[in-house]
């Protein structure tokens, strides 16, 4: 639990003071110069040296301190010149208004928000002239400011003592309210009042100005000048600390207490205050030199040992010899209380107290005490816990409090269910026996064979209701005793309890709801759902159906259950739209056969699948054709609007086979349908020659208009349809009528379908316009060549006069672009008159 180790460090001088703080250690060695050692406790390897520069060569280190979060550093001399080292930087500053002072202890600041890191806050100090001071410091690299942003004096102790330690709390989260506490040589000083984080908002000098001193502290002899020391627990944000206990070294003993709820109104804040004597050494080693408190424990320094007492039974559970060298004494401890550590040094060596597994004991004090619920949380094995839990229903039990001993006795690994059962059963306390038989079978996590021998126990108990009248009125609820038990968590049942065991055993004893109810609770649906349907309960069967996770249980009893109850089924598989349609298919078809012989009016497989493609977007093409199929066979009775209803929503993009949709259209003689398949597959001709064929002279003609971009062909679906028309229906205006509904089309075109003694009056004013138009349009070319002809002889003229054009050039000309003589290199003239060698135009294009 304690061991004492001493750090392999040799360090070039004499020790004078040591602070720890954060995991940082800071060692103040006395040599021809002052030094300090910066030393980074998680890298040991990193350790900075640091000078000291005293004013007086005489004058020499005495104290150290060391904020919390190890940022800020003070140094305090014997002459009361003090140091200010931010860390980080490589020399300490002098702070000119603490001259003079000899420090004795700093209440630091814990950092608000907005706060910088080089910032301290408002910090109390305490000196051996008896004067509290308050300060703020501000590490700056300017060498013209000051460190020093606030420093007052705000209060001098009774007859000057010195203010050996001294603490500063925040009493409440939400006012400003503080207490100060400090001790001197024989004093334990509290003050409580209104105080604030800022020198600018009044600083602390109200709660002194307030102060009675008079009164408001606990006087004892001391045997040497020593602060206290106090056990605090980190803030949330690691940023700081709540002090939660304190310890004072007196002439009687250690005096410790406990600092009362932050939010406390009272005139004091310690609580449980106590003196514990001292645990003499084994041998004579005169009084302690100093005291600092743990968790659980006081840690207590004499001039040549440790000692490790328990703060709650005041035993010694730690003792260790220091094995010095000559010249070699003990000084003092040293605490870092961010991270728990704890540190003494002689005036050679640094040495560590390593505490692990502090709090391995503390469970047993409290159950010597009966508090239980304490000693629980303090338990760290199964086996500790099982023999808190096992004295606590004893104690329950010797106080004739039976219920809530068989509650605990429940939980307990020690004593034999057998044994327990019995001691409640000797005693008559039935309502005890139930509780402890309900509790047993909530908590077992052991063997099967335990939970069948309890599970046994209580079916066969209740099985005797009817003999045993008192039994009775004590377990006249006993299906509820059972299916607490099977309240148990599904992974507990699945591990622990033999399953079909316990089936046997309710269907020997005709437990029939009970194994539905363990079924239920285990997950077993599928025994559920065979015993409703062997019932022909078939809306229980369904709700069973609806309450479970599992799809494949659906897909396995849908075809079942939707020869019974088609609607209420196809409206749960809506309700769970994570089902997959591809495997609810063998129950579909197994509906339609049904649904055939029933003639229902609506068939319940068709809303389905619409709802699983147009609201789920499902685009598996076994879905779509057995859609399609659903369609077809019930499109005679329609007139196929159903059918081409689902072929024109899938206009765009069809994730229904077309090919399969169209043998079965034709083979069902749904010419509609066809003739969109064809039309869909760009078989438009056949599109066409099958509406003809059915003498659906209108959808013929929307199919010939579909190839836009094909007027060949467009022409020639056209000509079908006129000449069906003259072939057919022999109805010669019908098919002049073509002429204006296609543009394509021409009197010439179809003059070929007319019988050869046809009377030409019927179409002689058409003839006679085509024939005008022909004539036109000859006229129109003759222009257009005359225009032509004019044309190619201006440019032969042109063509023979740009012949014999030319341009005089000088010799002296110049390239337009190099400014060299043109005619030393091939150039180039343009009418414009500019003139340019060709490779310099070449280049500059």
């Amino acid at each position: 639990m304690f061991a004492l180790d001493r750090v392999q460090f040799s360090f070039p001088g004499t020790l004078v003071a040591v602070a720890v703080a954060n995991n940082f250690m800071v060692v103040a060695l006395a040599a021809q110069q002052q030094w300090l050692f910066w030393i980074d406790l998680g890298q040991t390897q990193s350790i900075e040296e640091i000078e000291v520069p005293v004013r007086v060569k005489t004058d020499a280190i005495r104290k150290l301190f060391l904020d919390p979060l190890a940022r800020h550093l003070i140094i305090s001399t014997e002459l009361g010149d003090n140091y200010y080292l931010y860390r980080g930087w490589k020399k300490p500053k002098i702070l000119s208004k603490f001259k003079g002072i000899l420090i004795e202890s700093i209440a630091w600041a814990n950092p608000i928000r907005n706060q910088p890191d080089s910032n301290t806050g408002l910090i109390l100090i305490g000196s051996r002239q008896g004067h509290i001071y308050e300060a703020e410091l501000q590490a700056t690299d300017d060498y013209f400011r000051k460190e020093e942003r606030h420093f007052q004096q705000i209060f001098t102790m009774p007859e000057d003592l010195p203010v050996l330690g001294i603490r500063r709390l925040k009493l409440s989260n939400y006012t400003n309210r503080f207490a100060v506490v400090l001790n001197t040589p024989n004093r334990l000083y509290q003050f409580i009042g209104t105080a604030f984080e800022s020198a600018e908002a009044g600083g602390f000098a109200n709660i002194f100005s307030l102060a009675d001193t008079s009164s408001n502290f606990q006087e004892l002899p001391t045997i040497r000048d020593d602060s206290i020391h106090v056990w605090s627990v980190p803030l949330e944000d690691g940023q700081g600390l709540i002090h939660k206990k304190f310890v004072w070294l007196t002439e009687p003993g250690i005096y410790s207490g406990h600092f009362q709820s932050l939010h406390t109104q009272s005139d004091s804040i310690i609580a449980n205050a106590e003196i514990h004597p001292f645990v003499l050494p084994s041998m004579d080693a005169g009084s302690p030199l100093s005291v600092t408190v743990t968790a659980f424990h006081y840690i207590i320094l004499y001039s040549d040992r440790v000692q490790a007492v328990s703060s709650l039974t005041n035993d010694l559970v730690f003792e260790e010899r220091f094995e010095l060298d000559e010249n070699e004494f003990i000084l003092a401890m040293a605490v870092d209380e961010l991270k728990e550590t704890y540190w003494l040094h002689t005036n050679l060596a640094v040495y560590e107290i390593i505490i692990t597994d502090e709090d391995r004991d503390v469970w047993r004090f409290y159950l010597s005490r009966k508090n239980f619920d304490t000693a629980l949380t303090f338990t760290k094995t199964e086996s500790e816990r099982d023999r808190v839990i096992t004295a606590q229903a004893e104690y329950y039990f010797s106080e004739k409090r039976y219920r809530l001993a068989a509650t605990y006795f429940a939980q307990s690994q020690c004593l034999s269910f057998e044994e327990i059962a019995l001691r409640f059963i000797s005693l008559n306390e039935n309502g005890a026996l139930k509780q402890f038989l309900l509790k047993k079978l909530e908590n077992l996590n052991s063997e099967v064979s335990e939970v069948m021998r309890v599970l046994r126990f209580v079916t066969n108990l209740t099985e005797t209701n009817a003999k045993n009248d008192f039994i009775h009125v004590q377990f006249v609820s006993a299906n509820k005793v059972i299916r607490v038990y099977f309240a148990i968590t599904y992974v507990a049942m699945q591990t622990v309890i033999d399953i079909e065991g316990a089936f046997i055993l309710f269907s020997s004893h005709g437990r029939t709801q009970e194994m539905l109810f363990l079924a239920g609770e285990i997950g077993d649906y599928e025994r559920v759902l065979n015993h409703w349907i062997s019932k022909k309960e078939w809306m229980k069967a369904l709700d069973i159906l609806k309450r479970q996770n599992l799809d494949a249980l659906f897909y396995k009893y849908s075809a079942i259950l939707i020869e019974a109850i088609p609607v209420d089924l196809i409206n749960s598989w809506i309700q769970r739209p994570g089902l997959d349609p591809k495997n609810l298919l063998p129950a579909l078809l197994k509906y339609e056969t049904i649904q055939l012989k029933k003639g229902d009016e609506y068939n319940q497989a068709v809303r389905y699948l619409n709802y699983v493609i147009e609201r789920l977007g499902n685009t598996d093409a076994s879905i779509h054709n057995y859609l399609l199929s659903l369609y077809v066979s019930s499109a005679i009775a329609e007139e196929e609007r159903g059918l081409l209803g689902f072929l024109t929503s899938q206009d765009e993009e069809s994730h229904y086979d077309v090919q399969y949709a169209l043998r079965l259209c034709m083979k069902e003689g749904l010419v509609k349908s066809s003739i969109f398949i064809y039309s869909k597959l760009g078989l438009f001709e056949q599109a066409v020659d099958l509406a003809l064929k059915n003498q659906d002279l209108q959808l013929a003609q929307i199919n010939a208009d579909k190839p836009i971009d094909d007027e060949i062909l467009r022409k020639k679906l056209w000509l079908k349809i006129a000449r069906h028309v003259v072939d057919e229906k022999k109805d010669i205006k019908q098919a002049i009528d073509f002429l204006k509904q296609c543009d394509l089309l021409r009197i010439e075109d179809i003059l070929p379908f007319f019988p050869d003694f046809v009377i030409i009056d019927e179409f002689k004013a058409d003839l006679c316009a085509a024939l005008e138009e022909y004539n036109d349009h000859i006229e129109q070319l003759k222009e257009d060549m005359d225009e032509a002809t004019v044309s190619a002889e201006n440019i032969r003229k042109d063509i023979q006069n740009l012949k014999n054009r030319n341009i005089v050039i000088h010799m002296t000309e110049q390239c337009s672009l190099c400014q060299l003589s043109l005619l030393t290199r091939q150039f180039l003239v343009f009418p414009c008159k500019h003139v340019f060698h060709s490779d310099c135009l070449t280049n500059m294009v």
